[in-house]
C-alpha cells in the first residue's frame, strides 16, 4: 500500500510519486558499502569507514532492510538513506555505468592483491544479494572488469579516442 507517505522523502518532495510505486537507486547504501565513487575513500566492504563515517553496521542494516522510511531519519532531505515506502523501491548497487567500475575503485583504493580484490567483490555482491530490494550488478563487475588501461607506467581511464581505435581494430 503506497498511500501512507509519512516520512517518505521522495513522495513528500515530488507530489504524486507516492502513488506511482516507483523506486530509485540507493546511492547512500552504495556509498556506505564501497566509499566514494571516484576516489580512494574506502567503505564497509573494505573493512573501513568512508569520509563521513557512515560505513557502519547500522547503516549497512538500513540497506539490508530495504532503506525504509520507517527505519530512521538522517535529516538529509530528499537524498536520505531512508527513502522507500517498501523495499521493492530500493535499487541496490555498488557501481553503474558512470564513475569507476568496482575493480577500478578497488585498485584506486590501493588494493594490489588480486585475491583480496576478488574477496572484496564477493563480499560486496554477497551483501547486495541478501539486501531487500532490487539488486543491480553492473556488467562485468562480478569478474573484475576494468575501464582502466596501462601506458606501461600508470593506469588511467580509457579515452574516447582510444575507444574508437579499439572499435576500429576489432572491426578489422
Amino acid at each position: 500500500d503506497n498511500s501512507d507517505t509519512s516520512g517518505y522523502a521522495y513522495a513528500n518532495a515530488i507530489p504524486g510519486l507516492n502513488y506511482a510505486g516507483v523506486g530509485g537507486f540507493a546511492h547512500k547504501y552504495r556509498e556506505t558499502l564501497k566509499g566514494g565513487s571516484d576516489d580512494a575513500v574506502k567503505g564497509y566492504i573494505f573493512n573501513s569507514t568512508d569520509k563521513d563515517g557512515s560505513a557502519t553496521v547500522g547503516n549497512v542494516m538500513v540497506g539490508l532492510k530495504g532503506s525504509g522510511s520507517g527505519l530512521g531519519n538522517d535529516n538529509e532531505g530528499v537524498w536520505t538513506r531512508y527513502f522507500t515506502a517498501s523495499p521493492y523501491q530500493a535499487v541496490n548497487y555498488l557501481s553503474a555505468h558512470d564513475n569507476l567500475c568496482l575493480y577500478d575503485k578497488i585498485t584506486t583504493a590501493g588494493v594490489t592483491s588480486s585475491s583480496y580484490a576478488q574477496a572484496i567483490v564477493k563480499f560486496g555482491h554477497g551483501i547486495l544479494t541478501l539486501s531487500q530490494g532490487v539488486g543491480f550488478i553492473h556488467g562485468g563487475d562480478d569478474f573484475l572488469r576494468t575501464k582502466l588501461v596501462t601506458d606501461g607506467v600508470n593506469l588511467r581511464l580509457i579515452t574516447e579516442q582510444q575507444k574508437k581505435t579499439v572499435i576500429c581494430l576489432v572491426r578489422e
